[in-house]
C-alpha cells in the first residue's frame, strides 16, 4: 500500500517539475530568415502589394515597376518560391498599386498611381492569370501613393491618391458600372507622398491620413458623405516619405507612424481624442445594375476578398 502511494507520489512531483520548467523557460524568440527567394520584377519596383490573384489560397504578390511603366504579378508556388504570373501596362511611373475588386466579381483587380500621367489605371483581374484594362481617371499632379476604402459606404471600394505637387488627395468614387468620379479634393501639407485609412474619431467612416513630406507633418481628415474636414496635423521627423495606421498602444484607437527620410527614424503618433459618441452609421446596400442580377450581386459580394494597399517610399 505504501509502495503504490509513494510512486503516486513520485509521478506527480515528476510532473510538477515538468511543469515547473515548462513555465519558467524563456519564451522562444521571433526570428526571420534570410532571404528564402527573390524574383525578378520590371525596372525600378517603388511598391508592393499582396492579394490571392488566382485564387488558389496562397499571397501573391504585384509590384509597381516605375521605369517600366507596368505591374509584374508574382505567384506563390509554394514553398517560399514565386514565378512571374503575368505583366500588365500602367501609366507613366506607376508609384503605388493597391488591390480590391473593384468591379464585385470575386476576384482581385488592381489599382496603380501613375506619377507621371496624373492618373489612376485600373487593372481587372480577367481570372485567367492576366490583368486588362477597366478604366483610367484623373487625379491631381504627381500622385505617389492609392489606397482603398469605401468613403460613402455603398459596398463599392472607392480610391483616394495622395497628390505630391498639388498638395492634395484626390478621392474617387466607384461608381459601380467601371468608372470612376472624382468626389472631393481636400487640401492637405506641402508634397504629400504617402496615403493611409483609418477610423480615427471611431464614427464609422474611413478617413484620411498623409505624410506631407514638405511640411513634415501628418494630414487627417475626417470623411462625412465625401465632405472632408481636418482633425489634426501632428509634426513628425524631418521629411516624412510613408505613413502606416495601427493600434500601437492598445487602446482601440488607430494611431499612426511615419518613416521620416530625413531623420533616419520611425515617429509614432497616438490618438489621444476621445473615441466620437455618434451611432456608427450602417452600411448602405450596394447598388444593383441593369446587366446584374440579384444573384450574381450575392455571390460576388459573398466571394469579394478583403481589400489590401500599399504604400510607397
Amino acid at each position: 500500500m505504501r509502495s503504490r502511494r509513494a510512486i503516486q507520489l513520485g509521478r506527480a512531483l515528476v510532473g510538477a517539475c515538468f511543469a515547473l520548467v515548462l513555465l519558467c523557460a524563456p519564451a522562444a524568440a521571433t526570428t526571420f530568415s534570410p532571404a528564402v527567394q527573390t524574383a525578378t520584377t520590371g525596372s525600378a519596383p517603388v511598391a508592393v502589394a499582396v492579394g490571392d490573384f488566382d485564387r488558389d489560397g496562397l499571397d501573391d504578390l504585384v509590384s509597381a515597376d516605375a521605369a517600366s511603366n507596368r505591374v509584374t504579378v508574382l505567384r506563390n508556388a509554394g514553398g517560399g518560391t514565386f514565378t512571374a504570373l503575368t505583366t500588365a501596362n500602367t501609366g507613366t511611373s506607376p508609384r503605388g498599386v493597391a488591390v480590391a475588386d473593384f468591379d464585385r466579381d470575386g476576384l482581385p483587380d488592381l489599382a496603380t498611381a501613375d506619377s507621371g500621367s496624373n492618373r489612376v489605371t485600373v487593372l481587372r483581374n480577367m481570372g485567367s492569370g492576366t490583368f486588362a484594362l477597366l478604366t483610367t481617371a484623373n487625379t491631381g499632379t504627381s500622385p505617389r501613393s492609392v489606397a482603398v476604402a469605401d468613403f460613402d459606404r455603398d459596398g463599392y471600394p472607392d480610391l483616394a491618391t495622395a497628390d505630391a505637387a498639388s498638395d492634395r488627395v484626390t478621392v474617387l468614387r466607384n461608381n459601380g458600372d467601371n468608372t470612376f468620379t472624382t468626389v472631393a479634393t481636400p487640401a492637405t501639407g506641402d508634397a504629400p507622398v504617402s496615403v493611409a485609412i483609418g477610423d480615427f474619431d471611431r464614427d464609422g467612416r474611413p478617413d484620411l491620413a498623409t505624410a506631407d513630406a514638405g511640411s513634415d507633418q501628418v494630414t487627417v481628415r475626417n470623411n462625412g458623405d465625401n465632405a472632408f474636414t481636418p482633425i489634426t496635423a501632428p509634426a513628425t521627423g524631418d521629411d516624412p516619405r510613408s505613413v502606416a495606421v495601427g493600434d500601437f498602444d492598445r487602446d482601440g484607437l488607430p494611431d499612426l507612424a511615419t518613416a521620416d527620410s530625413g531623420s533616419n527614424r520611425v515617429t509614432c503618433c497616438a490618438t489621444s481624442a476621445r473615441a466620437s459618441r455618434r451611432r456608427r452609421p450602417r452600411p448602405r446596400a450596394p447598388r444593383r445594375w441593369p446587366w446584374r442580377s440579384p444573384t450574381s450581386t450575392a455571390t460576388a459580394a459573398r466571394t469579394s476578398r478583403p481589400q489590401t494597399t500599399s504604400r510607397t517610399a
